[in-house]
């Protein structure tokens, strides 16, 4: 097997870390920022992270958006232990910690995989009597047929008193 003669300068290394030469100080930042807001709820606890959310990190300072001026407040007492926090998790060193008063951006959720609800199935007479309703509307025999289905279905969902019509 033949040896090259700088063996231990061009050892194998990890993609993140030739990755990490790359990429500029801003997106540095940009991915830090993205990796804190997702963990926030770890950063600061449950409740303040439902009422507060990392905005931007400007000048190594966080800024983080709250509800309300208590949870602003809340933040701003908590900014050493935030700062610590982060740093010893993500290793970014942030000289402070800001928090002003704003809306909080939603948080989806993914939905839960499982199977689609489909509708109840329609009583055959509820249908043959949409049908005669529309039956003098122009139009393809298959689209009045499912539009009888909808008109029945909607008659048997939002039904008044009796007989099932509104």
């Amino acid at each position: 097997m033949r040896r090259w003669k700088n063996d231990e300068k061009q050892a194998l290394r990890p993609a993140s870390s030739v990755m990490e030469g790359a990429l500029t100080p801003e997106v540095r930042k940009g991915l830090a920022l993205a990796a804190i807001a997702s963990a926030w709820s770890e950063v600061v606890g449950e409740k303040i992270a439902r009422h507060t959310a990392p905005e931007s990190v400007e000048k190594n300072v966080l800024i983080v958006v709250a509800s309300t001026p208590a949870y602003a407040q809340e933040i701003s007492m908590r900014a050493g232990s935030v700062t610590r926090t982060i740093e010893k998790r993500w290793g970014v060193e942030l000289a402070s910690v800001k928090a002003r008063v704003g809306r909080i951006p939603v948080k989806r959720t993914p939905r839960a995989k499982g199977k689609i609800q489909s509708l109840p199935p329609v009583p055959q007479e509820a249908v043959e009597s949409s049908r005669k309703d529309i039956e003098n509307i122009p139009g393809r025999d298959d689209a009045k047929a499912a539009l009888a289905r909808l008109i029945a279905l909607y008659r048997r969902r939002f039904a008044r008193g009796s007989g099932g019509r509104s």
